[in-house]
């Protein structure tokens, strides 16, 4: 029984989610799309009400079966937050080399300026 609800805990437990909601609103609030993440925390919560359900039937293995779609979902929703911030970082790359061109092409305008004014 404590085997159950130490994986309970662990898999389903406030933790994980309260993480997955806190990324979820940074990665909404720097522009990123969050959707497939707050889909996979709607089915974890989902598989955390049916798991719930089922360790009242003090059996390991119905318990896991009906703890297995809840288990995917934190899985999925771990490669969804690495997906958004491998995303998030490409963006800030793509941002300072596009600064970085647009202040050489200002400059070369800059110079080119000058030199016809003489």
């Amino acid at each position: 029984m404590t085997n159950i609800l130490a994986s309970m805990k662990k898999l389903f437990g406030r933790t994980a989610r309260t993480r997955f909601i806190a990324v979820s609103e940074k990665f909404a609030a720097r522009g990123l799309d969050v959707e497939p993440i707050n889909n996979q925390l709607t089915d974890l919560g989902d598989a955390l009400k049916k798991s719930r359900t089922y360790v009242h039937s003090f059996s390991r293995n119905t318990f896991q079966q009906a703890a297995a779609p809840g288990e995917e979902a934190v899985k999925r929703a771990d490669v969804l937050v690495n997906k958004a911030r491998e995303e998030f970082k490409y963006r800030q790359i793509g941002l300072a080399v596009s600064i970085g061109l647009i202040g050489l092409l200002m400059l070369a305008t800059y110079l080119k300026l000058r030199q016809m004014e003489k």
